[in-house]
C-alpha cells in the first residue's frame, strides 16, 4: 500500500511522522522540566522582590535627601537649637520646608512640633500642638502629647504604621486618607521634631506594581508598618519565622538599606498559576516554532521540485510526440527560467514603486516639481535643502522679495538637473526641498559634483545661504521614509553661521559641541541687568553668542545656549521685583528663536528681550497704593535698619497682612525685596571708586560686614571687590 502512494501523500506522513515523535520527546522533556521550573520560580520572585525593593529604597531616600537639604540652611539650624521660633521664623521655615517638599509627590503632608513653643508649622498654616492633631491630622493614638514625647526618644528617622487619618481639605471639608507618618529629628537631642505624611501605598506602586499585592513592611523590631491587603498573613516578623507545617504558599524576605525588612507572600494558588504559565508559553512556543520551520520546509522544498515536476509533466505531455528530444526539452526548460526572471524583474519594479508611493504619503503637502517617478538603478542618496533668506534681502536687492524668491528656487533646481542625475524634487515649503540624486559617471564622483553644487550656491550669499543635508548612499529597496525623518532630524546639527554649509549623514551626537555658558558669566550678566544697565547688558549676551558661534555650536545648541541667556534675565530681572506677568509678556520669545536663520536674527531676538524688560524695571507698582506705600518706606529707610513689625506699623497694617499682600502682587517676599533694593544701591555706590567698600554696608543698612558680603555675592554671583574689579577697571 506504501508503494501505491503519491510522493506528496509519503512526504507529508514522514512530516507528521516526525512531529509525533518530536511532540513526545518534547513533552517528556517538560515533566522532568517541571520541578526546575518550580525552583526558578521562587528564585525569579526573589529577584523581583529585590529590584522592587531597590527601586521603593530609592524613592525612600530622595525623600530623605529632600528634607535633609532643610539641614543647610540657616533657620533650621537656629530653630534646632532654640525649639522657640517668633512669627517672622514661622514663615521663613515654612517656605524653606515647602521649597524642600514641592518635589515630593509622595509626601500628602507635614508637620514640624518645636520643644520649646506650644506652635506648630504645617504646609497648611500655622496651628497649636493641640489643634493640629484635632483638625488637621487626624488619628487615633497620634494626639500632639505622642509627638511631643516622641521629640524625647534618641532617634534621627523613626517609621510608624500605616493609619486612617482624617484630613482637612482647602475647602473645609474632611476626608479620609492612609498614610505612613515618619519623623525625623537632625540629632539625638534636637529641639524640633518634623513629621512626614507618607502616601506609602502610592509609592509602592510607582516603585513597582509587584509591591501591590501580598507586601508588606516590618520595622527592625519586628512589627507591622504597612500591608497592601487589608488582612495580611502575617502580622510580625515572628509569625513569619515559625510557620506551621501546613501554610500554603510562599514568603520572601528583603533587607532594606532604610533600615526595614519587606516581606512578600506569594499564594500556592499564584505559584502554580506561575507554573502552568511558564509551561503553556514553553508549549506553545515550542509549538509554533516547529509548525513555522516545517511550513517553510515544505515551502522551500515545493520550489525546489516545481522545475521538476514541470519537466516531467511536459515530458509526459510530449512522449508520444517525436520532436521530444533533448535539445527541445533543454529549450523549453530555458522558455520556464526565462519566465520566472521577468516576473522577478516585474515584482521588482512594482516594489519599487510602491516604495515612491510611501514616500509620498510620508511627505504631506508636497507636490513633485522635476523629474518623473521611474525608479532609479543603483546606488542614490537624498539631499535635504533649506534656503535660509537674509533678513536685510529687503533694503539688498531691489526686485521684490516674492520673485527674488522664485528665482532662487529656479536657479536651485537648474543645479540639480545640470550637475546630478536628477530625478525626484520634493518641495516642503517656498524654502525647504527634499532632491532624489545620483552622481554621473561622466563628471566624477558624488563628492566632486557635491562641492562644485556648493560652490553654485555659494554664488548666492549676498541674498541667502543654503543648508544642505546628504543621507548616506541608498538603493530603491532601503526604507525611504525612515531617511526622510533623519534627513529633517539632523538639521539641529547645523552650525550657526552666515554662509552654506554641506553635513553627510550620520553625524555623531558625540561630535557636536555644547555650548559653553558659565555661572561666571551667568552672574555678570544678571548684575548688569540689576544695577540698570541694559545697553551694557545686551552687548555682553552679544559676546556671550559670538563666543559660541566662532566655536562651532550647532542650530540645536545654540538655540539652548539663547534661552538659558534668556533665563538669566528673567531671573535677574525677577530678583528686582517685576511681576511675573510683565515677565511672561514676552514668552513668544521661545517661539521666535526657532524662526531665526542667522546669526545676527538671535543676537537680535536675545537683545530686544532683555531691552524691554529692563525698559520696565521699577513701573508696575504705581497703580497700587499699599504697595506704592510700601516702596517708598523701603526707598526712604532702606539706608538704616529696620524690621518688618515697623514698617508695617508706619503703613497701619498688620505684619502678617503686609507680608502675604507684598507677595501676592509682586510673587517675591517683602524681605527679598528689602534686600534686593539694598543690593542695587550697594551696586551704585560701588561705581564710585573714591567710596570704600568697607563703608558702603551700613550705607545700604547692613551694619554687619560678613552680612553684607554673604547678601551681595548671593545677588550677583560675585564679591564686592571682584564686582568693582571686573565692572570699574
Amino acid at each position: 500500500m506504501w508503494k501505491k502512494l503519491s510522493f506528496n501523500v509519503k512526504l507529508l506522513s514522514v512530516f507528521a511522522l516526525t512531529v509525533a515523535l518530536l511532540s513526545a520527546v518534547h513533552l517528556i522533556t517538560y515533566m522532568h522540566l517541571l520541578g526546575e521550573m518550580r525552583k526558578e520560580i521562587i528564585v525569579t520572585n526573589t529577584h523581583h522582590l529585590s529590584s522592587a525593593a531597590s527601586h521603593l529604597d530609592h524613592a525612600l531616600s530622595a525623600i530623605d535627601a529632600q528634607y535633609q537639604s532643610l539641614r543647610n540652611a540657616n533657620i533650621y539650624r537656629l530653630l534646632s537649637r532654640s525649639g522657640s521660633p517668633d512669627g517672622y521664623d514661622f514663615t521663613e521655615f515654612s517656605l524653606k520646608m515647602n521649597e524642600a517638599m514641592q518635589s515630593a509627590p509622595h509626601v500628602s503632608g507635614w508637620v514640624v512640633f518645636f520643644k520649646n513653643s506650644p506652635g506648630t508649622i504645617s504646609n497648611g498654616g500655622y496651628y497649636l500642638a493641640e489643634d493640629v492633631t484635632r483638625l488637621r491630622y487626624v488619628a487615633p493614638g497620634f494626639d500632639s502629647q505622642f509627638w511631643l514625647d516622641q521629640m524625647q526618644e534618641p532617634f534621627s528617622r523613626r517609621f510608624y504604621p500605616e493609619t486612617e487619618f482624617s484630613l482637612l481639605s482647602p475647602s473645609g471639608l474632611h476626608y479620609t486618607c492612609d498614610l505612613m507618618p515618619t519623623a525625623f529629628k537632625s540629632y539625638w537631642n534636637s529641639n524640633l521634631l518634623s513629621v512626614l505624611f507618607l502616601d506609602i501605598r502610592s509609592l509602592c506602586k510607582q516603585a513597582d506594581s509587584y509591591l501591590t499585592k501580598g507586601f508588606s513592611i516590618f520595622s527592625p523590631e519586628g512589627s507591622l508598618l504597612y500591608s497592601s491587603d487589608a488582612t495580611p498573613v502575617v502580622t510580625s516578623l515572628e509569625q513569619a519565622d515559625s510557620l506551621p507545617d501546613d501554610f500554603r504558599g510562599h514568603l520572601f524576605r528583603c533587607p532594606s538599606s532604610e533600615g526595614l525588612i519587606y516581606l512578600k507572600y506569594l499564594p500556592e494558588s499564584a505559584a502554580t498559576e506561575q507554573l502552568l504559565r511558564n509551561v503553556r508559553f514553553t508549549v506553545y512556543l515550542s509549538f509554533g516554532s516547529l509548525i513555522l520551520i516545517l511550513f517553510a520546509a515544505l515551502t522551500s522544498l515545493r520550489h525546489l521540485l516545481d522545475p521538476i515536476n514541470k519537466l516531467f509533466r511536459m515530458i509526459q505531455q510530449h512522449s508520444s510526440a517525436l520532436d521530444a528530444t533533448p535539445q527541445n526539452i533543454c529549450r523549453e526548460v530555458e522558455s520556464i527560467l526565462e519566465r520566472q526572471h521577468r516576473q522577478a524583474q516585474e515584482l521588482a519594479l512594482k516594489d519599487r514603486e510602491l516604495s515612491e508611493y510611501f514616500l509620498r504619503l510620508q511627505l504631506k503637502n508636497i507636490y513633485v516639481r522635476t523629474g518623473s517617478a521611474e525608479p532609479v538603478e543603483g546606488v542614490f542618496s537624498f539631499l535635504y535643502i533649506r534656503i535660509h533668506y537674509r533678513s536685510d534681502i529687503g533694503t539688498l536687492c531691489s526686485m521684490p522679495v516674492c520673485a527674488l524668491e522664485r528665482q532662487l528656487q529656479e536657479l536651485l533646481e537648474l543645479s540639480l538637473k545640470s550637475l546630478f542625475d536628477s530625478t525626484l524634487v520634493f518641495q516642503l515649503d517656498p524654502g525647504r526641498f527634499i532632491a532624489r540624486v545620483s552622481a554621473v559617471p561622466s563628471t566624477g564622483s558624488m563628492d566632486e559634483t557635491l562641492s562644485r553644487f556648493m560652490t553654485q550656491l555659494e554664488n548666492e550669499k549676498e541674498h541667502a545661504f543654503f543648508t544642505v543635508i546628504q543621507s548616506v548612499p541608498t538603493q530603491s529597496s532601503d526604507d525611504l521614509s525612515k531617511l526622510y525623518s533623519q534627513l529633517l532630524d539632523a538639521e539641529q546639527y547645523a552650525l550657526v553661521q552666515d554662509s552654506s554649509q554641506l553635513l553627510r549623514l550620520p553625524v555623531s551626537s558625540s561630535s557636536v559641541k555644547h555650548y559653553q555658558f558659565s555661572l561666571s558669566a551667568q552672574a555678570h550678566l544678571r548684575s548688569l541687568i540689576v544695577a540698570g544697565c541694559p545697553q551694557d547688558a545686551a552687548d555682553y549676551a552679544r559676546s556671550i553668542l559670538l563666543e559660541n558661534r566662532d566655536a562651532g555650536t550647532s542650530r540645536a545648541q545654540f538655540i539652548l545656549l539663547c534661552i538659558s541667556v534668556v533665563n538669566t534675565a528673567v531671573y535677574a530681572l525677577a530678583l528686582t521685583g517685576m511681576r511675573s506677568e510683565q515677565l511672561s509678556s514676552a514668552s513668544n520669545i521661545y517661539e521666535q528663536l526657532n524662526h531665526c536663520a542667522m546669526f545676527e536674527d538671535y543676537v537680535q531676538v536675545v537683545n530686544r528681550f532683555i531691552e524691554s524688560l529692563c525698559a520696565g524695571m521699577d513701573t508696575y507698582a504705581m497703580d497700587d497704593p499699599l504697595l506704592q506705600k510700601a516702596y517708598d518706606y523701603i526707598g526712604i529707610n532702606f539706608s538704616r535698619e529696620f524690621s518688618i513689625e515697623e514698617m508695617a506699623q508706619a503703613l497701619h497694617v498688620s505684619r502678617s497682612h503686609l507680608s502675604s499682600y507684598f507677595k501676592s502682587k509682586t510673587q517675591m517676599n517683602l524681605s527679598d525685596a528689602i534686600g534686593s533694593l539694598r543690593m542695587r544701591k550697594a551696586i551704585d555706590l560701588l561705581h564710585d571708586p573714591d567710596i570704600r567698600i568697607a563703608d558702603i554696608g551700613p550705607q545700604v543698612g547692613i551694619e554687619n560686614s560678613n552680612t553684607f558680603l554673604r547678601q551681595f555675592k548671593k545677588f550677583t554671583g560675585l564679591s564686592p571687590n571682584e564686582y568693582r574689579k571686573k565692572n570699574l577697571f
